[in-house]
């Protein structure tokens, strides 16, 4: 199952697939909000990875304290600009 499956065994996608996954994803951020990347990793251990933008350094380094092992996570920010940004410091 998967983008990644149907592109190799039929050298094309579901787009039917891929919307469901998108609305997932949509709906997962507007009813529990940004974040989700220690939870989408630990669900995904053994068969899948995580490759996380995080542009706050604490939430960067908790998944390395989680033992998220199947994540990758870029301490940076994505946007449809080039440039740079100041991030805040949260009081966690």
């Amino acid at each position: 199952m998967g983008v990644g499956y149907q592109i190799l065994t039929n050298s094309c996608f579901d787009a039917g697939e891929v919307a469901f996954a998108l609305k997932i994803l949509t709906l997962r951020r507007r009813y529990f909000g940004n974040g989700v990347s220690v939870e989408w990793a630990r669900h995904m251990h053994g068969w899948g990875r995580v490759l996380s933008f995080e542009a706050q350094e604490v939430v960067y380094y908790t998944l390395a304290i989680n033992n998220c092992l199947n994540a990758r996570a870029k301490l940076a920010a994505l946007g449809e600009a080039v440039g740079e940004i100041v991030i805040p410091q949260p009081d966690y």
